[in-house]
């Protein structure tokens, strides 16, 4: 932590030119550290990503094989049912995203913003006459250093927001606005009965999947409404002309001359 309490590393000081060389050759081994860190982290990553879905097909194999959940029923206003969840979970996406961009800009921006500064300053050293070569591989050792630490900065701030915007989307789920549940029907009409069970597991999927479409953003919520705007309107141009050319061939049918039938004689 810096001198005034914010995370994030402590910029390197100045130090005498005598001193520049051995300063440099730190950096290098900072460097080295963070990068050595972030191979450890790609490996855990590696066995979570295996694991887990491992995992969780197991747990899905129990669950059907022990407890045979029922297929549910579509209910009648699905349609109607996702027309409207999209368009409010894109409106709720905005107001969350721009809260959120409010409050990580508030907790991150200061060190970033200390980051820059220094890549600065040590640009316009650079571009100073008189340098030794010395001092100038020193500045560009610790411009290259504040560069992996300013992008590394960057990327956590982007990984703490995209946890917060899951958080806030499963608290907004949870809250009652869902995409599946008005989908089926979890009290089938004709006398089905669902296991409380399969209920809490239909409202347990339910929440992480609208949590998950909310954190998303905006734009893939706005993507999926035009997916299913597309597919509606082929849908109905397909049935139209469908209509249309039954209508064509049905008219230009032309109707069977019936027999003429003789004059009675008197």
């Amino acid at each position: 932590m810096d001198e005034k309490g914010n995370r994030g590393s402590v910029p390197p000081e100045p130090v005498p030119s005598s001193e520049r060389s051995n300063r440099g050759a730190v950096d290098v081994r900072k460097e080295g550290e963070i990068v050595g860190s972030d191979g450890a982290e790609d490996s855990r990553w590696i066995s979570w990503s295996t694991g887990v879905p491992l995992a969780v097909v197991a747990v899905m194999a129990i669950v059907l094989g022990k407890l045979e959940p029922k297929a549910l029923r579509l209910d009648a206003d699905a349609i109607t049912h996702a027309t409207s969840f999209l368009a409010v979970a894109v409106m709720i996406s905005l107001f969350m995203e721009r809260a959120l961009e409010v409050f990580v800009g508030v907790w991150r921006n200061p060190n970033l913003v200390h980051y820059e500064a220094e890549l600065e300053r040590i640009g316009q050293q650079l571009q100073e006459s008189g340098l030794t070569q010395a001092a100038a591989e020193s500045l560009r050792s610790k411009q290259h250093w504040f560069t992996v630490r300013r992008l590394h900065y960057k990327l956590g701030t982007q990984k703490r927001a995209l946890w917060a915007s899951f958080v806030a989307g499963l608290l907004i789920s949870l809250a009652g606005l869902r995409c599946l549940a008005g989908l089926v029907q979890l009290q089938p009409t004709d006398g089905t009965v669902i296991e409380p069970f399969q209920k809490f597991l239909f409202h347990f999927v339910d929440v992480l999947l609208t949590g998950g479409l909310i954190a998303g953003g905006s734009e893939g919520l706005h993507k999926i409404a035009q997916v299913y705007a597309t597919m509606i309107d082929t849908t109905n141009k397909r049935l139209r002309d469908g209509v249309t050319s039954t209508a064509t061939t049905s008219a230009t049918v032309t109707p069977s001359a019936s027999p003429s039938v003789p004059a009675a004689q008197p």
